[in-house]
């Protein structure tokens, strides 16, 4: 029970120190004293030590309860030793000889409290822990300078790897040692300054990258840079682009260009963007600021309007995976329509098979089912067929087709199922969403002419923060 009781808080201690460190800690968990033997002060003093060990704090004794109503269970308080109530006054002595001045503790307003409630009868304990801010962790034993250049030699590699290698010789090391050493001398070489955004412009100036916008003190912050690989990625006809989330303690959006030479994906640029307001004006503005070359997105509106602004003639390809996977959840949602943006009449307009009579009605009939289960997976099909037609491409019969002729036969073919299936608000959400000209443009292969997409789907781009996230992600996000 103690080896489990030490790797679950260590587990939670870890989980909040790299994605939470802003915030707090509050822990609750019962365990049995199968493990545990003596005097319920002396159990809960044990717990107590477990608890430090895993936590990387120290809890000092700060008083002990009774319960009136059940006899047997005892009550005790710990305080965190870094809490500022415990803040004592400097004393003097008269012999100055005997003095020793040392630096007073830091101290912080934690309200760090460790209570372990034991009961006797049952044989369990429960255990509280509430830290209301996550601040540096005491320095349990002092560390040698031996052990601090090995650990300064191995920055490259993670605490757990260079625990793993010193607790052979030094037994007295513990893994939360380790790591604050291998923090503080990260920190040293990577952190410029304790402005998260303006130590990562420091740290890119330092390492020559060429940053081609930055804004780091307005409403809106944001900070892009290219890297080696766009000198040789500039002439690419086809570039990818995606965004993603939670990489960085400020929680900023992080934008990827990404390239492929002979197969291999490698980056052309970054962009982090301070968008909390979650604002598709601002996000398009600055997006369009730092675009260079683009040709492929997923359903990002913000993005294919920038792209639209900065590249007039070129093709917006949305993602095939993501427009697939929009599509799946709109057919399981059933959910009771409220409005309805099909217009028969203009569909008529563009397509006179299109029948202005069937469409859907609002309210619907109850019960209410968009798409059955059964015919989800044939649209599926049929959608990837369209995404794949193309002018240089003969159908069946051998004929080439032209673009427009592509997008009326795709079209007729969808709603030919819908209408036979009595698929009504099935057809009215791919027209309005999918199969009108200009959204057809987006994805379809067809809408170019002359040009085939390499590119199908943004997994290049999702490999590529893959690493990001599982390789580096763990080891540097509080660091810069």
């Amino acid at each position: 029970m103690s080896i489990a009781l030490k790797e679950l808080i260590y587990s939670v201690g870890q989980q909040e120190y790299v994605e939470n460190f802003d915030h707090g800690i509050a822990f609750f968990q019962t365990i049995t004293l199968e493990d545990f033997s003596g005097s319920a002060k002396e159990i809960a003093d044990n717990i107590r030590n477990l608890v430090c060990e895993s936590d990387g704090y120290y809890y000092i004794f700060n008083c002990d309860y009774q319960s009136k109503k059940k006899e047997p269970i005892s009550s005790f308080w710990y305080k965190c030793s870094q809490n500022s109530d415990l803040t004592k006054r400097a004393r003097k002595i008269e012999n100055l000889s005997k003095q020793r001045d040392k630096l007073p503790i830091t101290r912080y307003d934690c309200n760090g409290i460790l209570k372990i409630a034991i009961d006797i009868n049952s044989k369990t304990a429960d255990i509280q822990l509430y830290h209301d801010l996550i601040h540096d962790r005491p320095e349990r034993i002092s560390v040698n300078q031996e052990i601090r250049n090995f650990i300064g030699d191995r920055l490259h590699q993670t605490p757990a790897e260079i625990f793993s290698q010193l607790e052979i010789n030094n037994p007295n090391l513990t893994q939360k040692q380790c790591h604050y050493w291998w923090t503080i001398l990260i920190k040293k070489q990577y952190q410029k300054d304790l402005d998260q955004l303006k130590s990562s412009l420091l740290l890119l100036e330092e390492s020559n990258k060429e940053i081609i916008m930055q804004n780091i003190v307005g409403n809106v912050k944001y900070l892009a840079f290219i890297m080696p690989f766009f000198n040789k990625l500039i002439h690419n006809q086809e570039i990818l682009i995606d965004a993603t989330y939670k990489t960085n303690a400020l929680n900023f959006e992080l934008y990827a260009v990404i390239g492929q030479i002979d197969g291999a994906r490698f980056a052309a640029a970054y962009l982090f963007l301070d968008n909390a307001k979650k604002d598709e004006g601002v996000r398009t503005e600055i997006l369009t600021a730092f675009l260079t070359n683009l040709k492929k997105l997923d359903k990002d509106w913000s993005q294919i309007n920038a792209a639209k602004i900065v590249w007039s003639n070129c093709k917006i390809q949305l993602c095939l995976w993501h427009a697939k996977k929009s599509i799946k959840k709109k057919l399981a949602d059933n959910s009771e329509p409220k409005y309805n943006a099909y217009n028969p009449i203009e569909a008529n307009s563009q397509f006179s098979f299109i029948d202005i009579l069937w469409c859907p009605i609002i309210p619907p009939n109850l019960p209410f089912i968009f798409c059955p289960k059964t015919l989800q997976v044939k649209i599926l099909e049929l959608f990837t067929k369209h995404f794949h037609l193309h002018p240089l491409i003969p159908i069946g019969s051998g004929e080439f087709l032209s673009s427009e002729d592509i997008w009326k036969l795709l079209t007729e073919e969808m709603y030919n199922f819908c209408y036979e299936n009595d698929l009504k608000y099935v057809w009215a959400y791919m027209w309005c969403n999918w199969y009108k000209f200009n959204l057809w443009v987006l994805w379809a292969r067809a809408a170019d002419p002359e040009k085939i997409c390499i590119f199908k789907t943004t997994m290049l781009v999702e490999s590529h923060w893959k690493v990001i996230k599982r390789n580096y992600l763990p080891r540097f996000l509080d660091r810069v």
